[in-house]
């Protein structure tokens, strides 16, 4: 096979010189559609990555007795940091809980506040949301604890629904997105194995083995995914970072990934999709002339 790499690489290299329209038209069907790909990647793995940022505010919180002393505070919150299911706890002093109080409530005036109606918390950040319901029972079960409060179930629920909602739509919409890239670039590329049906036919007439016909368009297929990608992937990278930069400076409580902590694994998979589509897509279109021609 590596005998005739030489010639697969002067038969792409003259196609490309012969057919400069179709092999741009070719690779400009990738960078589309592929920069589409990786736009709703992003999009989904931001959403993702918001709804999992605000799970990781959802907590328990528990609100110990008034008798607790702060010794056997820290001990609750000890043994409920020895829970496999719980990330992290934290004591909250009453007056902080007072404090934080007055700053979501600006219209009360707690300075004026003769005692502290508020009482010492834990606030208990939870690994999985799903256990949340399972945590507030087992601390409800201590007896220095007064009252266990968190997010409604329901809410919760929504949160989670809502979340497997839009992995599943993303994954339809990448699946429908590759096939559309197949389909798109098939039909680009049949366009020059039909304008070079006389060398495939002439090929065929002398006995050249099915392989050794196909193998100039698919290598030509496989660099048009890399060119139209590689461009494709650029062209995403400059339009994210600039973006990223607008949320960060006009809406900083959106927590979005900047582009560096998915640059690798966006870039590959948009790489590895792009190539292996023009190579398929390459397959597919002389294959089915080559079945026609028969």
């Amino acid at each position: 096979m590596g005998v005739y790499l030489p010639f697969f690489f002067r038969e792409v290299s003259q196609s490309l010189r012969r057919n400069i329209l179709l092999n741009v038209a070719s690779a400009s069907t990738v960078l589309v559609l592929v920069f589409m790909l990786g736009f709703f990647s992003l999009l989904v793995v931001n959403v993702n990555h918001l709804i999992r940022e605000t799970m990781k505010k959802i907590q328990v919180v528990a609100d110990l007795k008034s008798q607790v002393s702060i010794e056997k505070a820290g001990q609750v919150k000890f043994r409920i940091m020895k829970m496999p299911e719980v990330e992290r706890a934290r004591f909250v002093p009453k007056e902080v809980n007072l404090k934080n109080f007055g700053k979501d409530h600006p219209d009360i005036d707690v300075k004026n506040l003769n005692d502290n109606p508020l009482p010492n918390t834990i606030e208990v950040d939870i690994r999985d949301p799903d256990k949340i319901e399972y945590v507030k029972g087992e601390v409800k079960k201590y007896p220095e604890v007064e009252a266990v409060k968190s997010v409604k179930p329901e809410t919760l629920q929504q949160l989670l629904q809502m979340a497997r909602s839009i992995y599943i739509t993303g994954i339809v919409i990448i699946l429908v997105l590759l096939v559309s890239t197949v389909f798109l670039i098939a039909n680009t590329i049949r366009l020059t194995v039909y304008s070079r049906r006389k060398e495939i036919e002439i090929m065929e007439l002398v006995g050249s083995p099915l392989w050794f016909i196909r193998g100039p368009f698919v290598l030509e297929g496989l660099l048009h995914g890399f060119v139209g990608s590689a461009l494709a992937i650029l062209l995403l990278n400059l339009i994210y970072s600039r973006m990223v930069e607008w949320v960060v400076r006009m809406l900083k409580f959106v927590p979005l990934l900047s582009y560096s902590q998915v640059a690798f694994d966006i870039s590959l998979f948009l790489l590895i999709i792009g190539i292996l589509v023009g190579g398929v897509a390459s397959y597919l279109s002389v294959n089915k002339y080559l079945k026609i021609c028969k």
